[in-house]
């Protein structure tokens, strides 16, 4: 009986902790929107960049990153997050690249 008690109380703290890291994701992305949002008159007054070049970049930059989160998700998912490269690796090598050239 205790047994599954404490099985039950692992699988609600799961789900629980699910959707923390999901709700810390939706933040990140309303982040994102809005850094690029704030952006939007720089690039009007620097590039004189057209409303239509506008809502293009804001779409294009929405759905890069919608595909990315939705293709490193399932990749978590069928591979194991200890088999995905670390995003560690991937500073390290902008940083070695950047000190080389």
């Amino acid at each position: 009986m205790n047994d599954h008690t404490t099985h039950q109380e692992r699988a609600v703290a799961s789900r629980w902790w699910a959707l923390g890291v999901l709700s810390l994701a939706v933040v990140v992305i309303g982040m994102d929107n809005f850094i690029l949002n704030v952006a939007l008159p720089t690039l009007v007054r620097e590039l004189q960049a057209t409303a239509s070049g506008l809502q293009w970049t804001v779409e294009a930059y929405v759905v890069v990153f919608a595909w990315l989160l939705l293709t490193m998700g399932a990749a978590g998912d069928r591979f194991g997050r200890k088999r995905l490269p670390s995003p560690r690796v991937g500073r390290r090598g902008s940083g070695n690249s950047g000190v080389v050239s």
